[in-house]
């Protein structure tokens, strides 16, 4: 009797947390799904009323800000606020944003101020969704399906990745603005409702929700996150590598279009088919990761993913050496594809053990902060390795870039051999 009765309450809970998996995977789906068609869509109407690459910029520069300056501090809320009511009222203020915005569609004209400052809120509001969401995971599932939780959540992203920029050109084609910012406000409503179903406490002890309970000052709570991350070896290298990951992969994105439109002339169209393939590997290997037992050695793929990427992305440069004979654009669209489709790929295998790394290792009251830090140092560093990567190439031959980016790369796996924390993992 007592061992049906424990049978019993095993399934009880295990029906919990594939319940909790699959709201988390809807929910966020919805919500990074309408943000990332209204960015994409909004761009296309600022280029269409303005006619200038500056106000389009702009948008993307008020939708970048945002992750940047307020990371830590949502990281910091995160930790000290109820984090179901965090991810659900951020993207219901999301939701009341679009319809607000819909409101002023259809009473006055929708100006460039009203843009920026909706992708700009927008984007706060995203922050602090992400934040909370992605320092929950550990809480909402089971330790054996961490893994299994954030390769299906990087399929997510990856596919709202492809989808965003397609739905959103088929629908600025075919609707008017108004009627999608009224959808885009009626998606985050539903994805808002679908996350008050989730149990976001299915692993926090007492000592988590005594953490919760205790309100601290969010400057004060940002700067221990900092020191907290200081203190940790392990999480501290794992930040560092993760930062300059971002950097050399930086230069990969400024140089693979000016290669493929200016050095190649294969034109905006092949280099768009060529670019979604990032994409696409990462949504097809986070599906083949999440159908495999966990990864034991972390270190070994996580450096040889990293070996294999730095190789990558010295084949992008070749292409424009004296070394490489001239083809046709058929050859080099297969030949990029490839790449791309590697690179997104192994990407993936190197993020998705970090993340779960990071997450295992970070006690609850801290997790918050620290996603909120990673976020600020990933974002703040990437627009100074195109800064960086945007003036050498027009001083430089266009290949130095990615060939120097993927020897950086590898240089950096050797130096990784030398850290015992990381060795370990």
């Amino acid at each position: 009797m007592d061992y049906d009765l424990k049978e019993s309450l095993t399934k009880k809970e295990n029906n919990k947390i594939k319940t909790n998996i699959a709201l988390f995977l809807s929910g966020k789906l919805v919500s990074l799904l309408g943000t990332s068609i209204y960015s994409f869509a909004i761009g296309l109407y600022v280029l269409k009323l303005t006619g200038s690459g500056a106000s389009f910029s702009l948008t993307i520069v008020f939708s970048m800000l945002p992750r940047v300056i307020l990371g830590p501090f949502a990281g910091s809320i995160a930790d000290n606020t109820n984090r179901k009511i965090m991810v659900v009222g951020m993207d219901l203020l999301s939701g009341l944003l679009m319809f607000l915005l819909y409101f002023i569609t259809i009473t006055s004209n929708l100006t460039l101020t009203f843009i920026y400052i909706s992708a700009f809120m927008l984007t706060v509001f995203n922050t602090f969704f992400s934040v909370a969401f992605d320092a929950s995971i550990p809480n909402i599932v089971d330790d054996k399906r961490l893994m299994k939780t954030n390769s299906l959540n990087q399929s997510v992203m990856s596919l709202t990745n492809i989808l965003g920029p397609l739905i959103g050109g088929l629908v600025f084609a075919i609707f008017d603005i108004k009627y999608f910012i009224l959808f885009n406000g009626i998606s985050f409503l539903l994805s808002g409702i679908t996350e008050t179903f989730i149990n976001f406490n299915i692993k926090a002890t007492d000592n988590d929700k005594n953490n919760k309970n205790k309100k601290k000052d969010i400057f004060k709570a940002t700067l221990e996150g900092f020191k907290y991350l200081k203190t940790q070896k392990l999480l501290f290298s794992l930040a560092c590598y993760f930062a300059f990951v971002n950097l050399f992969f930086s230069g990969v994105e400024v140089a693979l279009p000016y290669i493929l439109v200016n050095e190649l002339k294969l034109g905006s169209r092949i280099y768009g088919t060529i670019n979604g393939f990032f994409a696409a590997g990462s949504l097809v290997f986070s599906i083949v990761l999440s159908t495999l037992p966990e990864i034991k050695n972390k270190y070994r793929i996580i450096s040889l993913g990293m070996f294999i990427t730095g190789v990558l992305i010295i084949f992008v440069g070749l292409p424009t050496t004296k070394l490489f004979p001239e083809m046709n654009s058929i050859f080099y669209l297969i030949y990029f594809m490839i790449i791309t489709f590697g690179i997104g790929s192994i990407v993936v295998m190197i993020n998705i053990p970090i993340n779960v790394t990071l997450q295992r290792e970070t006690p609850d009251e801290y997790r918050g902060r620290l996603f909120g830090a990673l976020t600020t140092m990933s974002m703040a560093i990437q627009p100074l390795g195109m800064v960086i990567s945007g003036l050498l190439i027009d001083i430089l031959p266009s290949y130095v870039i990615p060939i120097v980016s993927g020897i950086l790369f590898i240089m950096l796996v050797l130096i990784m051999g030398k850290n015992k924390e990381l060795r370990n993992i």
